[in-house]
């Protein structure tokens, strides 16, 4: 076992809010380090990962999607997606996580058969509810705060560790960050 070296100052972190959760292989986890870990916080887009849950739990992965000129004039150009570019479900998630693609979440959310973003929203804050995650609340697939509004997606740091938890049972999700490495 290690052994603690008193010469070494504490761990100091100027963060509002921390977890860090250590898991073995068979799936034990152990808190090594938290700081405020239900104070609820605005998420950004880290948001894109209840945006990918949703899409792995109601979406077929095979199906296409015709990328809109609405969802390529979103904010950034992470994803590099094209006006009637045609991709599919399983396509627009590398992006959307790899890339934190505004342009992916924005065609998932509006260009995938009938689906309409306050939809999608109401989808993720379901799913929110179901995997009992008491700090959070979505408006929007992306993450980007509204121009005209004080509401934000927000969340918690224990929070988000049971969503990813739950994203990291995916064999799509393992697949994708064991190729990001």
């Amino acid at each position: 076992k290690p052994v603690r070296n008193a010469k070494i100052p504490s761990l100091a972190l100027n963060s509002r809010s921390a977890i860090s959760l250590l898991v073995n292989a068979q799936g034990e986890e152990r808190t090594l380090f938290n700081k405020a870990i239900d104070k609820q916080l605005p998420i950004a887009s880290l948001t894109k990962l209840m945006t990918a849950f949703v899409v792995l739990k109601n979406y077929d992965l095979a199906k296409e999607i015709k990328i809109s000129r609405e969802a390529v004039s979103q904010e950034e150009n992470l994803g590099k997606l094209n006006v009637g570019e045609i991709l599919s479900v399983e396509q627009l998630l590398y992006p959307l996580l790899m890339e934190s693609s505004n342009d992916a979440a924005f065609a998932l959310a509006n260009d995938y058969d009938g689906m309409r973003e306050e939809v999608f929203v109401a989808l993720m804050n379901s799913e929110a509810q179901k995997l009992d995650l008491k700090n959070t609340h979505f408006i929007n697939v992306t993450g980007l705060d509204p121009e005209n509004s004080n509401e934000t997606n927000y969340s918690s740091a224990y929070d988000l560790t049971l969503l990813a938890q739950e994203l990291l049972k995916t064999p799509l999700i393992r697949q994708i960050f064991s190729t990001s490495k």
